[in-house]
């Protein structure tokens, strides 16, 4: 027959079995809740998992989006450049063309100066041919006259004659260095007006 334990002994078994069983119930707990945690974590660390693969796909694709926009800058700072040539040498182009239309205007009102100038030298030599006809005419008129009045005067009139023929070719010349002075001016002016065009 085993030995009866006492009342202290009793006492201190049933507090330890006590402390043992709320040990084990801490246990669980602690273990359940570190399992809830792992759990907690495992889906928090999922979920990051994601959102880094996201963020690296997005990296990606602005890392691409970079290069082609590096790219473009490189194309359009190019197509700037040579833009920015084009526009100078246009602007050089148009330069030379306003200081040659301003030379052919020039030289164009040189032109009609000049050919005011040879049709009032030509009104002016027609005025005087007129002028020396009709004076021509009064003179043989009076020679004729003279002539029938007194046959000496016959040596006089040839004379007149002469004079009057001497000045109707002179008259005559003048008439025809004006006549080409103007054909010549008149073919300058259309020769300008071709190049202008």
């Amino acid at each position: 027959m085993p030995p009866q334990r006492s009342t202290a002994q009793k006492a201190a078994l049933a507090k330890g079995r006590e402390n043992a069983h709320s040990s084990v119930k801490d246990f669980e707990e602690a273990f359940t809740k570190a399992n809830t945690d792992l759990e907690t974590a495992t889906v928090k660390i999922y979920l990051l998992e994601a959102d880094l693969h996201d963020a690296r796909l997005e990296c990606g694709d602005l890392r691409q989006k970079l290069v082609l926009s590096s790219d473009k800058c490189k194309s359009l700072s190019q197509e700037l450049k040579l833009q920015k040539g084009k526009n100078k040498g246009l602007y050089h182009d148009l330069r030379v063309e306003r200081r040659g239309r301003q030379q052919t205007q020039n030289q164009r009102d040189i032109l009609e100066n000049q050919i005011l100038l040879l049709k009032d030298a030509g009104l002016e030599t027609t005025k005087d041919m007129n002028k020396l006809m009709t004076h021509a005419d009064l003179a043989v008129n009076k020679l004729i006259g003279a002539e029938k009045a007194n046959a000496g005067l016959k040596t006089e009139l040839s004379k007149a004659l002469q004079q009057y023929q001497l000045d109707v070719e002179a008259s005559r010349a003048k008439l025809a260095i004006a006549s080409k002075k103007l054909r010549d001016a008149r073919a300058s002016v259309v020769k300008l007006k071709k190049s202008i065009a």
